[in-house]
């Protein structure tokens, strides 16, 4: 039995394949487009679940798709209809994606000629969601938090799942959205909405309380049945006016927009700690709420909102649940895992048996195809054995050196886990500022994720927890954070991932190796890209992305490249 699964047309379009019932391939669109958070549908995605399993269309026999268009269609006419004139840039900008998602059937056999026996099927947005945390769980039973802007009309939902079911007990509709909320107050702070929401989470934390706490309070109320109810007359998103996202009634409130090149002020840091809390605290309501009606120990988070591992974190405190999870995709593009699982699990009734435990999905090298690309550059490398060059690398990194670190399968979802990446080393309180500046290119108060033996996470944080997808936080422990300034974020929290060492085998020898110089088993962990483009993917695309940061080294394969 293959299924492929597939989600398009929004953001973050990817494929994944199933064989079996156990998931074979899944990578984003945009890795191969070049274009982040792409949403165009997902050809060459699609190609590589094919070609890299020695398949056609034909071997297909069940394809799955995220979205059920005509689902929730009248409310969105109401509110079109509500809103005019203002809602008819809104249905422009939305009238195309929503035909095309139409004609999915139809673009894919258009895209992929062939027999074409495969049976199409729509999966409601929000199951999507809810099946790629809960049915690749180890959890028998679970409640399932699913919040993002919106599928076909639903912004929140809150899910029981039993089995191979799952059952939505609780929804708020759009235009009601901490989704868009979150958007709209990126927006307004000065960054790009739909894209720089993490940037907003990472600057939360320099702000305090304030009255803009009360002022958030007063405009996203609480419902007693574990929802929420927005003042809409604060935004505009819901209207179709997009710049700014949000209102004059909101500007008055709260003072004027933030501009990209303005500096930012204590006000925004304020503002930004106050979305965050209010997110934190709808959350929270709706997840407790859920476990008086529908009483489980195990929670899964997804949905765009499921990578706010701030507010991840807080659920996992003050919840009550005894198991909270997160996986590497909760955002659009793991709802094509989702997908695909519900009419593996659901629709077909065959059993669940695949855990999702690695996010190591994606297209993969050999060292021969290294070498021709290399080859073709003026690079400096040279090629080591696998001990090797794991201990050069260290060595490099110890001297404070940065890396470029290229090996393996490439990862799903947006964070790079230690195929993928940029290393340095945490202990240099300055790295952090250095890696800003000069190979990222991005905001000074951005933090950088330490990446640690699993087996050692106790031993510096006050958890220990295994967390292997750069999905929560934890605090750091007090006699540790000078030891690790570059990955210590300004609360005392980073954003761990910890490293199995059955799971990346080559990324658990690195910091390994990098231990036994400086005693520390963690690096500083960053994506292997330059702010604002996708995660690299290919040999060539780290090859063009080591040459534009200023890399030191780079690690690709069995191949050490010296920087110029």
């Amino acid at each position: 039995m293959v299924i492929l699964g597939i989600s398009s047309f929004v953001f973050d379009s990817s494929a994944c394949l199933l064989i079996d019932g156990k998931l074979i391939c899944a990578v984003q669109e945009e890795r191969f487009s070049r274009e982040k958070n792409t949403g165009v549908f997902p050809e060459e995605s699609i190609r590589f679940c094919l070609e890299s399993n020695g398949l056609s269309i034909n071997d297909i026999d069940h394809v799955a798709f995220y979205w059920k268009p005509f689902i929730g269609l009248t409310d969105r006419i109401y509110q079109i209809f509500k809103t005019l004139p203002d809602s008819l840039q809104f249905w422009g900008s939305h009238s195309g994606k929503w035909i095309d998602m139409l004609n999915c059937e139809r673009i894919l056999k258009r895209k992929f000629p062939g027999e074409h026996k495969f049976k199409f099927h729509n999966v409601l947005h929000h199951l999507s969601h809810a099946a790629s945390g809960f049915l690749v769980s180890s959890y028998k039973d679970a409640n399932i938090l699913v919040m993002d802007g919106s599928g076909e009309i639903d912004s929140t939902s809150l899910c029981y799942g039993k089995g191979s079911n799952i059952e939505i007990v609780k929804s708020v509709k759009f235009p009601h959205s901490m989704g868009y909320a979150y958007v709209s107050i990126t927006h307004y702070l000065g960054f790009k909405p739909d894209s720089d929401e993490y940037k907003v989470m990472a600057l939360a934390s320099m702000g305090k309380e304030s009255k803009y706490y009360e002022m958030f309070c007063d405009l996203i109320k609480l419902t007693k049945d574990g929802g929420y109810h927005f003042d809409l007359s604060f935004f505009n998103y819901h209207k179709g006016g997009r710049d700014p996202w949000v209102s004059d009634k909101f500007i008055q409130k709260f003072g004027p927009l933030r501009s990209k090149k303005e500096t930012i002020e204590k006000r925004h840091q304020d503002i930004a700690w106050a979305l965050q809390k209010r997110l934190e605290d709808v959350a929270l309501h709706s997840v407790k709420y859920l476990k008086k009606i529908r009483p489980s120990d195990n929670l899964v988070i997804t949905g765009g909102c499921g990578l706010n591992c701030i507010m991840n974190e807080t659920l996992v405190k003050m919840s009550g649940y005894k198991n909270v999870s997160v996986n590497s995709a909760p955002h659009d593009a793991g709802a094509a895992i989702g997908a695909a699982f519900w009419v593996q699990n659901n629709t077909l009734r065959n059993p669940r048996k695949f855990v999702f435990n690695s996010a190591f999905l994606g297209p993969e090298f050999s060292n021969q195809e290294i070498k021709e690309c290399l080859e073709k550059t003026d690079l400096k490398y040279i090629e080591l054995k696998w001990e090797e060059l794991t201990k050069q690398v260290a060595l490099h990194i110890r001297e404070k050196r940065i890396v470029g670190w290229f090996q393996g399968r490439t990862e799903f979802g947006p964070r790079a886990l230690g195929n993928r990446s940029i290393l340095a080393d945490p202990t240099v309180k300055e790295m952090k500022d250095i890696i800003n500046y000069r190979i990222k290119h991005r905001e000074p108060f951005r933090p950088f994720a330490p990446a640690i033996l699993e087996e050692e996470v106790g031993n510096y944080f006050e958890e220990n927890r295994s967390l292997p997808f750069m999905t929560f936080i934890l605090k750091v422990k007090s006699n540790i954070s000078q030891k690790i300034p570059a990955v210590v974020h300004f609360d005392d929290t980073a954003r761990v991932q910890t490293v199995n060492k059955s799971i990346n085998p080559q990324f658990h020898s690195l910091i390994n190796e990098f231990e036994k110089l400086s005693g520390v088993p963690i690096l500083l962990n960053t994506s292997f890209n330059d702010n604002g483009e996708p995660i690299v993917n290919t040999p060539s695309d780290a090859i063009k992305c080591f040459k534009q940061t200023g890399l030191d080294y780079m690690a690709i394969g069995n191949y050490l490249v010296k920087g110029i």
